[in-house]
């Protein structure tokens, strides 16, 4: 079971299976979304006078862990193999067609079962 923390969050209200793009760590939006999360788990948001730096030992620790997750995920989804695009599977498609066409016009046999298996 998860903790109430994480079933909890706004942040992951959004759509389950839905990838956008992953923040780059300071971007401005990425800042604030960490401090909209912090706040909304009570973490002390006093900051460095002169530099983006929390001065609660447990926020800064929270916010490195933030960080490095943004790293991670990125690192693994910029990995991650991408899914055809539309012109890649038109592209399948037409090769799929033409290959039952050959078949169908140099062996009929195959061609026969290959028509029977798509229903067609």
């Amino acid at each position: 079971m998860k903790p109430s923390h994480l079933t909890n969050s706004p942040a992951l209200a959004a759509q389950p299976g839905a990838v956008g793009e992953i923040p780059t760590v300071c971007d401005g939006k990425e800042q604030e979304a960490f401090e909209k999360w912090a706040a909304h788990n009570r973490f002390n948001l006093s900051e460095h006078p002169l530099h983006y730096m929390f001065l609660d030992s447990k926020t800064d620790a929270a916010r490195q862990a933030w960080k490095g997750a943004l790293e991670y995920v990125g690192s693994v989804l910029a990995a991650a193999p991408t899914e055809a695009k539309p012109a890649q599977q038109d592209a399948v498609r037409v090769w799929s067609q033409e290959q039952s066409d050959w078949y169908r016009s140099t062996r009929p046999d195959l061609g026969a079962a290959i028509s029977a298996k798509k229903g067609g």
